[in-house]
């Protein structure tokens, strides 16, 4: 068996046919091919079959694609290990968390870190919730901070439960509807969803995706979600048209520190929504540079500064 042979795999998943792979992978067809054909061959049984929707993987493909997974990631971390030794932390992790944690949280933590252990390097990537859980999935993260109700909880939850993921609660942040600061639902004492209709929504990444989605199905609003992956962009499109958005607390606060157009919360008359913030890591055991990291994040978390932040 051969790595290669794991990454054309795992390449196939992504991309869905074999031409995309070797497209993507700057190799050819019959390399990509001959290659998955030897790997069958070695193990006495087929990996994948061709339907009216294209090349699919076999049961037995899709047990060996877990695998290919986990050896892939395992590869990842160890080019990014980070040992302790005598008290003494040294190498590299990367961790990600939302853009405003990761610039408040994670990187209080990184400063701490690092000035404990200067031969130590902690690595922080500001994404949206889902590439934060492929990034741990894959290998390319060695933990992420994520906020719960971007997500499918009841899929998440089921690869927590099957020990796909592991993860543990940090805290609770409140989730509120927000407004440009010249928004002119802003005079109003109490707000309804009734008032809201008349607005458009905007939504940043996937923030509270489930929430918002539940309450289309139940009540119709918001109709459409516009989406942005720049904030800047977003926040000038706000003022501009009056549009409507959802944000945890803490990046309200921290955004308006950043941002030339300020947001400001609704005080919604029927809607109350919290969101559970948490830290997520692959199935396999924790290093003592990960707990080490851990045990600094609970720690701020705990920190009444923190707390009094939002």
């Amino acid at each position: 068996m051969k790595l290669e042979q794991f990454h054309f795999l795992l390449a196939l998943k992504k991309y869905g046919s074999i031409s995309r792979v070797a497209q993507e992978l700057y190799t050819s067809q019959p390399a990509v091919s001959i290659s998955i054909k030897k790997l069958e061959q070695e193990l006495g049984y087929p990996l994948l079959k061709r339907t009216n929707r294209g090349t699919v993987f076999t049961e037995q493909g899709e047990l060996v694609l877990e695998q290919a997974e986990i050896i892939i990631r395992a590869l990842k971390k160890i080019s990014c290990i980070a040992c302790c030794e005598d008290g003494n932390l040294q190498g590299s992790l990367r961790v990600g968390a939302l853009p405003h944690l990761c610039n408040t949280l994670l990187m209080n933590v990184q400063i701490i870190l690092q000035e404990r252990y200067p031969d130590f390097t902690l690595a922080l990537e500001g994404l949206d919730t889902t590439p934060l859980v492929k990034g741990v999935e894959n290998g390319e993260l060695n933990l992420a901070v994520i906020q719960i109700c971007d997500l499918d909880e009841t899929a998440f939850f089921q690869k927590v439960e099957k020990g796909k993921l592991r993860y543990e609660p940090l805290f609770t942040d409140r989730l509120h509807f927000v407004v440009a600061d010249t928004h002119p639902l802003l005079g109003k004492e109490k707000v309804t969803l009734e008032d809201l209709r008349a607005f458009p929504y905007v939504c940043f990444g996937n923030c509270a995706n489930q929430k918002v989605l539940a309450l289309t199905q139940e009540t119709g609003y918001p109709a459409k979600i516009t989406r942005f992956y720049e904030m800047a962009r977003m926040r000038k499109h706000m003022a501009l048209y009056h549009t409507v958005t959802v944000l945890p607390e803490r990046a309200i606060a921290h955004g308006n520190m950043n941002y030339q157009v300020k947001f400001a919360p609704l005080r919604m008359e029927d809607i109350d929504w919290n969101t559970q913030v948490g830290w997520i890591h692959g199935p396999e055991p924790l290093t003592q540079a990960e707990k080490m990291v851990i045990e600094q994040l609970v720690q701020q978390c705990e920190n009444p500064e923190f707390l009094t932040q939002a």
